[in-house]
């Protein structure tokens, strides 16, 4: 994502969650996912690093990132983040998108 298409992102999320310190490690993490169409918790890490497991409860409380394991199950709140090395969530426009396209 752009710079400036980043800023955006971190500005949006700054009206819309409570989440501090985390927003711009948490616009960063969606920046990946979207420019990947999923991201992996080890890619979190990398970015996150000892947030990783605060930023994806804060990605999936606000429906950002969902995880791809449990995607047999229509319901976004019984698919439950599992932050451990190798798990994948994308974003639901990726997740329901034809194309496999994200825009946020």
């Amino acid at each position: 994502m752009e710079k400036a298409g980043l800023d955006s992102l971190v500005n949006a999320l700054k009206e819309v969650a409570d989440e501090g310190e985390l927003v711009e490690p948490l616009s960063e993490v969606l920046s990946e996912a979207c420019a990947h169409t999923s991201i992996s918790y080890d890619t979190v890490i990398s970015i996150a690093k000892e947030n990783a497991q605060e930023i994806m409860l804060a990605a999936w409380d606000l429906k950002l990132l969902i995880p791809r394991r449990s995607g047999a199950c229509g319901e976004w709140d019984y698919r439950i983040p599992v932050m451990r090395r190798g798990e994948i969530a994308v974003p639901p426009s990726c997740y329901f998108s034809r194309s496999n396209k994200c825009s946020m």
